[in-house]
């Protein structure tokens, strides 16, 4: 349990780097660093090729599952969903093989449940 404890409070670090970066960027500790990875407002672009949407992924998987390798606020959340789903995992199984491979499946069905969803609120 001492583990899964760990793991929610690395996942609420995640979401204040996550939410320091969208609304406080300009007054934060990451200000100093480099822009083109830790500011949201132009960090995004890092997800496709010479930072235009219209010219389709900067490498493959880099708008959906490896995500997480483009910025630090994507990074951040990759950290976050992979620390919730180790955390519920381990409070449910322990540490076992049965939790290690329910952790993935968790990440899995939150990646399907908001690849659908997030085409379906916009054109």
């Amino acid at each position: 349990m001492i583990l899964a404890f760990n793991l929610y409070i690395i996942a609420a670090v995640c979401i204040v780097v996550m939410d320091t970066l969208q609304f406080h960027y300009k007054d934060s500790i990451f200000k100093d660093f480099n822009p083109k990875w830790w500011n949201p407002k132009i960090s995004w672009r890092n997800k496709y090729k010479n930072g235009d949407p219209e010219q389709g992924e900067a490498f493959y998987g880099s708008t959906t599952i490896l995500v997480g390798l483009t910025d630090a606020w994507h990074m951040s959340k990759t950290f976050m969903l992979i620390s919730f789903s180790l955390a519920i995992t381990i409070g449910l199984f322990g540490v076992s093989w049965v939790g290690f491979l329910t952790a993935p499946i968790l990440l899995g069905v939150y990646g399907i449940v908001y690849e659908f969803l997030n085409n379906k609120f916009y054109d």
